[in-house]
């Protein structure tokens, strides 16, 4: 006889997915290969690969109380639970909970360097359809940061993190597990908040539209470069320049310029800073915090110092990286690192140059070439021109050139309200942008079409017109005909009376 196996239920999807095998074992006992599990417990549930024993009589056998002996065990495998959703999630809904007092199963998500030590509150989110998610919390006390994991609740499963705010790309069916983690081991109350495209309703837009008003819209707020960060610093360096972020909002533009930085302070003192950022536009919409961890440690053994960590220039200037200086410990530098430079100062974007030196660890430093000279604009021809009443004119334009974009006079626009027809003062302007939403300083020509129409029919001054002096000579003839033809006719009537 054999073991018979038969299914006997699926176990909560929410936790692990496996189906749960109990064996029905009639006498005499023979094991063939297969699953056999314990009994389920609070939050773990193992499984025993069976096999029957080389000689065929030692069998490995499960009690009542759930222990194994020492025979026929192959090898057994423990499910741990690793999160414990609250509720399901939906587009447009806002959960208001705490983290304080509820499990910790996660330490560390390997999407990013943050201490993810506090309690978590987990919600599971499924879309109907592809969809662009945007997770963002309020009302908090405490430092609280937003993970999503993907299919299950692995942290290898991590596909997006944010500090206070976390954007996705959601594939339809798909489960996702949005996580409210403690850094540090911060525990309190919060407001989660789900917002998805189709939120928005297209509706009907009559004349014009300001989407601005009023503007409800917070700015979107990025760190440049990674969250966290490691320096290696010796007494009396100094903190080498460290990037910070960037904060744009659909109506008040680039507001980067008024981002708030808080947090700690770097030093050379081994340990751990954490920096934040904030910002809000002038209607008072704050954008979701964001911070940024930088680690500091003593170095030891051959190390890279670089002055900066972080870059900026601009687009179409010469480029020179600086200088890696290698040292031993805290020790003079004896070497210079050997670097990668990829920037191209010709296109706008992030870029990295790379530092390597045997037995040191490899640094990085982030450029950002950055586009904010805008274009200049250049009249073809004289600024001032006349054109008689009726005549043709026909604009010259003008040029444009920009020190990243190079020529952009295809990308000029005229406004022309030149009319020809009507005398008077008229003034063409021209406008361009370059890629970057740069605007040139907008250049005008003064057109003046010449009062000279006096002679003009009804009709105007266009093209085909009838003069005044020819509707003149031609009722001058219409009305000679007719005289003469009076006369005719009074003569004939005296010949008749005599």
């Amino acid at each position: 006889m054999t073991a018979q196996f038969a299914p006997t239920g699926l176990l909560g999807l929410d936790q692990f997915e496996i189906i749960e095998y109990e064996a029905v074992l009639p006498a005499p006992l023979v094991f063939l290969e297969g699953w056999i599990s314990i009994e389920r417990l609070d939050t773990d549930t193992c499984y025993f690969y069976w096999v029957w024993s080389a000689d065929g009589d030692d069998l490995g056998m499960v009690s009542t109380d759930g222990v194994l002996s020492a025979y026929g065990v192959s090898f057994s495998v423990c499910l741990v639970t690793v999160c414990d959703p609250i509720d399901g999630i939906a587009c447009g809904t806002s959960v208001t909970n705490t983290t304080a007092g509820r499990a910790g199963f996660h330490d560390q998500y390997p999407c990013v360097d943050w201490d993810a030590s506090g309690p978590e509150a987990v919600y599971r989110y499924v879309a109907d359809s592809p969809e662009e998610v945007t997770i963002t919390l309020s009302g908090l006390t405490e430092d609280l940061d937003l993970y999503v994991l993907a299919e299950d609740c692995r942290p290898g499963q991590c596909i997006a993190f944010g500090d206070n705010a976390v954007t996705f790309s959601a594939e339809a069916g798909v489960p996702y597990y949005v996580v409210v983690d403690g850094f540090h081991g911060a525990e309190g109350a919060f407001t989660l908040n789900v917002h998805c495209a189709s939120d928005m309703d297209e509706g009907e837009i009559e004349g014009e539209f300001d989407p601005c008003a009023p503007d409800t819209e917070p700015p979107t707020l990025a760190l440049v470069g990674e969250p966290a960060m490691t320096l290696y610093l010796c007494p009396g360096d100094l903190v080498p320049a460290l990037p910070g972020a960037i904060a744009m909002d659909a109506c008040k533009g680039d507001l980067t310029a008024s981002i708030v930085v808080a947090g700690d302070v770097v030093t050379t003192a081994p340990g751990v800073y954490v920096q934040t950022y904030n910002v809000s536009d002038s209607s008072g919409n704050a954008a979701p915090g964001i911070k940024r961890v930088v680690t500091v440690e003593t170095p030891v053994g051959n190390n890279i110092r670089l002055p900066q960590h972080y870059m900026t220039t601009e687009c179409g200037d010469a480029f020179s990286p600086p200088v890696g200086n290698v040292r031993s410990g805290c020790g003079v530098p004896f070497a210079t690192a050997a670097s990668v430079n990829t920037v191209n100062t010709g296109v706008p974007g992030e870029y990295t140059v790379s530092y390597t030196y045997a037995g040191a660890e490899p640094v990085v430093v982030l450029v950002s070439v950055v586009d904010t000279v805008p274009p200049v604009l250049t009249l073809n021809g004289d600024a001032d021109t006349t054109v008689d009443c009726g005549g043709a004119y026909v604009d010259a334009g003008a040029v444009a050139v920009d020190s990243c974009g190079g020529d952009l006079t295809e990308a000029v626009e005229t406004d022309n309200p030149v009319d020809t027809g009507t005398p008077g003062v008229y003034t063409v302007t021209y406008t361009v942008k370059d890629a970057s939403g740069n605007a040139a300083t907008p250049v005008t020509r003064t057109v003046t079409v010449l009062d000279n129409c006096s002679a003009c029919c009804i009709q105007g001054c266009q093209g085909g017109a009838m003069k005044v002096d020819d509707v003149q000579r031609f009722l001058g003839d219409y009305l000679l005909a007719g005289l003469s033809i009076l006369i005719v006719l009074a003569l004939r009537a005296g010949k008749r009376e005599s």
